[in-house]
């Protein structure tokens, strides 16, 4: 079985080492790159499953970024890294550049949902993979889409 393949993007060498360390200690193929430029050359020769990318990356635009490596790797996902100091800080930060994907006041019910169809999505309608990811049986799963209305391929 081919190994998973991580890119990580950030500036700093410590976190990519930390990164590295723990990712490979799990089976991971690891890339490194700490600018986006850098980071676009990697996902063209390395061809990911997967990115971890700082949000704060100097003279970045990281949505600018996300959507370019978007480009280049379609239905890969993209893990931004975002440090706060405080918990309201990240809530806010989290608002102003995600607009109205997020919201603080989602139910636990919503935000179960939303996973759900995320999992499902990522995992191109594939039950029983989508399920393994979430933890729960196949059947807890067939349950919550029924109860949620959740279309999938």
């Amino acid at each position: 079985m081919a190994k998973k393949k991580l890119l990580i993007i950030d500036i700093q060498p410590t976190i990519r080492w930390a990164l590295r360390n723990y990712f490979e200690s799990r089976g991971y193929e690891v890339a490194e790159a700490e600018s986006g430029i850098e980071a676009l050359a990697q996902a063209e020769r390395f061809f990911p499953d997967a990115l971890a990318l700082d949000c704060h990356l100097p003279s970045e635009d990281v949505n600018q970024l996300v959507e370019q490596l978007k480009a280049v790797l379609p239905d890969r996902p993209v893990v931004v890294l975002v440090t706060y100091e405080t918990i309201n800080r990240a809530i806010q930060m989290a608002q102003i550049g995600f607009g109205d994907q997020t919201a603080v006041d989602l139910t636990l019910r919503e935000v179960e949902n939303r996973h759900i169809e995320t999992v499902l999505r990522h995992n191109r309608g594939n039950v029983e993979r989508s399920a393994a990811v979430l933890g729960i049986s196949r059947s807890s799963l067939y349950e919550r889409i029924k109860r949620y209305g959740i279309k999938y391929p």
